[in-house]
């Protein structure tokens, strides 16, 4: 974590030691928007702000932010505190005009305090150029800063085509490993970062669950499972779905294509060529290791990916189950708690209107006595047979199973979903092609995906047959060379390798109709 760097001592190798002090103080909340307000006004550009500017950007916030500032035993530092740059001294204090009682003074004597200790806890550093005195705020600084406003600003994670991007990278190394051999690295990396994301979602699910636990009301149950888990995750999935990017769609692309690299040796040998040449290894024998490192990591992504999306899954039953138990307890809850307090007011009430209370006020029990003999014990009566309650169904669980049902009936796809698409779209005993067949809806979109998979040979086989095979009889597949000008099906509902339909009506002797 450290290293010595120049007879100093820098955490992370970057930053100096005194980095965090601001942050770690009584005003770190103003430290904090000062920061942001400094970066955002002046680091986002290219010029470098001169110390005056600097200086009245500091004062802008303060004034803005009275509030946030919190009186220290320290006394207020000011430009004769500087620390001299590669010193690490401090030029000699002398007395300055400006500190007086009066507001503005006040202030401007904060903001020069602010200034100071952002320079000399390594925020900015100044440079001389002429008479002037710019300010400029370090590489390793301004990295940090830029993470933490991204926490500030809202983490957008953006799956999109993550996996499509690692496929890509992939083919390409597997068609010409000499010139796309280091994109093994980066499809290796594509890996990784999806897995990151998914660990975030399901971070995200943790946080729609601690705030479900925070609602007191069956309204704002239901109200966070439509927003945390409709539209926060359900329609994710479909917007994933619709773009043709969801990972499952490329999964046994990419482990074809992972075996095609480890099964060649000359290719595998090229890859670490171009691993050696661009310093990724020093050795032959090191850059083959590195490659099957690599196309270790991608194979190992993938198995992390299915075991993140069955947590996720797990995680969104979990918060099902727990809006309904919590639905149905505080319903007992409510009507228990308003039968004791209505009992308890009404025996105050009879207590309120007596003057006194007669005999002791703690009744004297007596150990023993006729009274506190064995009771014979009493034949038990028999139990009559009697009708059974049956409770009623709840209607946010049957909404609910509709939804999941419609969701997994969308995804399959049957052969007369495959014959009622090809009917609409294709003419009898003619050809057309795949760019021409117009997708309306998801049922759409997945009988496509499926004349895609059965033209090219895609896919790991299906249970119940392929239901674009089983019609054969009645239509021809053929793909087309995703190298030719027309071999690319590219529209707002996928981008995939073209084909071509044609339909045998005539050849057979029949009509699809």
């Amino acid at each position: 974590m450290f290293a010595e760097h120049e007879s100093k001592l820098l955490l992370f190798d970057q930053l100096p030691l005194e980095i965090f002090q601001p942050l770690a103080h009584g005003n770190k909340l103003l430290f904090a928007k000062v920061l942001e307000d400094l970066y955002r006004r002046f680091f986002e550009e290219q010029d470098a702000p001169r110390r005056a500017e600097v200086e009245h950007a500091i004062y802008q916030t303060l004034t803005e932010n009275l509030d946030l500032w919190v009186d220290e035993e320290e006394t207020l530092l000011g430009f004769d505190d500087l620390k001299v740059a590669g010193s690490g001294r401090r030029l000699r204090r002398r007395k300055r005009k400006g500190d007086g009682s009066s507001g503005t003074d006040l202030a401007m004597a904060r903001s020069r305090h602010i200034y100071t200790r952002l320079v000399n806890c390594g925020w900015l550093e100044e440079q001389e150029q002429g008479v002037q005195i710019l300010v400029e705020m370090p590489f390793a600084p301004t990295l940090l800063l830029t993470r933490l406003l991204m926490l500030k600003d809202g983490i957008s994670l953006k799956v999109g085509g993550v996996v499509a991007a690692a496929k890509s990278s992939l083919e390409a190394a597997v068609a010409n490993p000499q010139e796309s051999g280091l994109a093994v690295i980066q499809a290796a990396r594509n890996i990784e970062e999806f897995v990151t994301t998914l660990r975030a979602i399901q971070s995200s699910l943790r946080n729609v669950e601690k705030s479900f636990l925070e609602r007191a009301s069956r309204d704002q149950g239901v109200e966070l499972l439509i927003e945390g888990f409709v539209e926060g995750l359900l329609l994710k999935d479909f917007k994933l779905i619709y773009e043709g990017t969801h990972p499952y769609a490329h999964r046994g692309q990419i482990i074809r294509l992972t075996d095609d690299i480890l099964d060649d040796e000359d290719r595998l040998r090229e890859l670490a060529a171009t691993y050696q040449v661009a310093g990724e290894a020093g050795s032959s024998s090191g850059a083959i290791n590195r490659v099957r490192e690599d196309i270790d990591k991608i194979r190992m992504g993938l198995s992390r990916m299915e075991d993140g999306f069955s947590r996720i899954r797990n995680f969104k039953w979990r918060l099902e189950r727990r809006l309904t138990d919590a639905v149905r307890y505080m319903e007992r809850d409510i009507g228990a708690s308003a039968t004791r307090a209505v009992r308890l007011v009404q025996a105050l009430d009879r207590l309120g209107d007596r003057d006194d209370c007669p005999g002791l006020m703690r009744p004297l029990e007596i150990p023993y006595g006729k009274e506190r003999l064995v009771r014979p014990k009493i034949r038990k009566q028999r139990i009559a047979p009697q009708a059974i309650a049956v409770p009623t169904e709840d209607p946010l669980d049957a909404f609910r199973a509709r939804m999941e049902a419609q969701h997994l009936q969308m995804g399959t796809v049957t052969r007369a979903d495959v014959r009622e698409f090809l009917r609409r779209r294709v003419a009898r005993g003619e050809a057309t092609d795949g760019r021409l067949l117009v997708v309306k809806e998801p049922k759409d979109f997945f009988v496509m995906m499926h004349l895609i998979h059965s033209a090219h040979h895609i896919g790991e086989g299906y249970e119940d047959g392929d239901p674009v095979g089983l019609l054969s009889a009645e239509y021809e597949v053929i793909a087309m060379d995703p190298s030719s000008p027309d071999g690319w099906i590219e529209n707002e509902w996928l981008r995939a390798p073209n084909f071509k339909i044609v339909d045998l009506g005539d050849a057979n002797g029949t009509a699809n109709s």
